[in-house]
């Protein structure tokens, strides 16, 4: 689901860290996915608030989550984005 590779070229570290990457977006996922199936139309903000995440955070991998079919973002008014589980 999470596209975070390193090039056969890059130097080993490089290999780590994109593993450690992959596993904290499958975290962040898991913890978002929750935060979402649990309280239907949080913003973003909201997300991380309940999660711990930052907004970046929740945002990448909200973004990520929405192309994976996991969740939908809808505007529901004054300007606000909410996102819902699928």
């Amino acid at each position: 689901m999470f596209d975070l590779r390193a090039r056969r070229t890059d130097p080993r570290p490089s290999h780590a860290a994109a593993a450690n990457a992959a596993r904290f977006a499958a975290s962040h996922a898991g913890r978002i996915l929750a935060a979402v199936r649990e309280y239907p139309g949080l913003t973003t903000h909201r997300i991380s608030e309940l999660t711990g995440l930052s907004v970046v955070q929740v945002d990448r991998r909200a973004i990520e989550m929405q192309r994976a079919g996991l969740i939908v973002r809808r505007d529901v008014g004054a300007s606000a984005l909410a996102w819902f589980a699928v």
